[in-house]
């Protein structure tokens, strides 16, 4: 393993001093502020699937990567990993984690294949340790040892309420019951949503400086706003189902954590009136496919931070890295809040 001692200067020395990069990203992240910039530090350290789940493999990628990343982003603060994949609650659950054949990624298989709504208020919340979310505390207790609390820990990953039950139950099975048997699936949606309160709170009690934006992650955020959540279920729900099913749970969360910063992959847009009821919203993140970039910062530029990634319309609107910049210069106010 990477002598700690011999790497201590990568963050110590770093130009800005990481007190510096804190203090202007907190002032990024305060939308009563107007920012002097854009925040441009796209830089993440790549763990890599294949060595995800072995800690020394992750720390020596980290200590690795970081310095290069000090150096080259002004904005860049160095955050030790945690996350294994989007299943961790659903693991917890006690959904078989399997990865398919050419593919790093880690899927879960449903647990529950009958549609079985009597089953389902049966259930009771899993132990917070249980399953990959073990081994992402685990991960985050090692960490902290390693580093001394010189390092903030981000939290692993933290798929929303709805997301995790549609992964236990299947979507199908949950997506039935929201018509036929509401308090079934209201019964799991919120044991879904007590695991991912418990373990967000688990993991921040074992580090020093706890970081709760799991996606996009490379962007550090102050430990009190709160958490993250992969919303991608958003675009299967119609507003209705979405206002019932799923916005309360995010407040429930959001009011526990002290915030909640939104990830969505997919075309969302028929929700965005009840993103804007989430409480103490800190963040969105859209994912492919595109969206209605200019409508989506008139919507939300001044309500929380944004992070385009790559859905306000792709290369055939803006090209390449420098079209990329000239269309978000064209159709985004320079007081946004904007992570690139």
């Amino acid at each position: 393993m990477t002598d700690l001692d011999s790497l201590r200067d990568f963050w110590q020395e770093a130009d800005p001093p990481l007190a510096e990069r804190k203090a202007c990203l907190r002032d990024f992240w305060d939308m009563s502020r107007t920012p002097d910039h854009w925040i441009t530090s796209a830089a993440v350290v790549d763990v890599g699937w294949n060595d995800i789940r072995s800690f020394e493999a992750r720390l020596n990628k980290f200590l690795e990567a970081s310095p290069q990343l000090l150096r080259d982003y002004p904005d860049f603060v160095p955050v030790f990993p945690t996350h294994i994949g989007a299943i961790e609650q659903a693991s917890a659950f006690g959904c078989e984690v399997i990865q398919l054949r050419d593919e790093d990624t880690l899927w879960a298989r449903q647990l529950i294949h009958d549609y079985d709504p009597d089953y389902i208020l049966g259930m009771t919340m899993p132990s917070v340790d249980a399953g990959l979310q073990g081994e992402c505390l685990e991960t985050a207790r090692q960490a902290e040892a390693f580093f001394g609390g010189a390092i903030p820990v981000r939290i692993g990953d933290m798929q929303g309420p709805v997301d995790v039950a549609g992964q236990v139950w299947g979507e199908e099975n949950l997506f039935r019951a929201m018509f036929e048997h509401p308090a079934a699936a209201h019964h799991l949606i919120g044991l879904c949503t007590d695991l991912l309160i418990a373990f967000h709170q688990a993991q921040e009690a074992v580090v020093t400086e706890f970081i709760g934006l799991h996606c996009p992650a490379n962007q550090w955020m102050p430990p009190e706003y709160g958490t993250a959540l992969s919303e991608d279920y958003a675009p299967l729900l119609s507003p209705r189902l979405y206002e019932e099913f799923s916005l309360p749970y995010v407040n429930r969360l959001s009011e526990a954590c002290g915030g909640v910063f939104i990830h969505c992959c997919g075309a969302f847009e028929h929700n965005w009136g009840n993103f804007l009821k989430m409480k103490n919203l800190r963040g969105i993140n859209p994912a492919p496919p595109e969206i209605d970039w200019p409508r989506f910062v008139q919507t939300f530029g001044e309500v929380c931070c944004l992070a385009p990634d790559m859905s306000h319309g792709g290369p055939k609107i803006w090209g390449d890295a420098e079209g990329f910049r000239k269309y978000l210069e064209e159709t985004t106010p320079r007081s946004a809040h904007l992570f690139l």
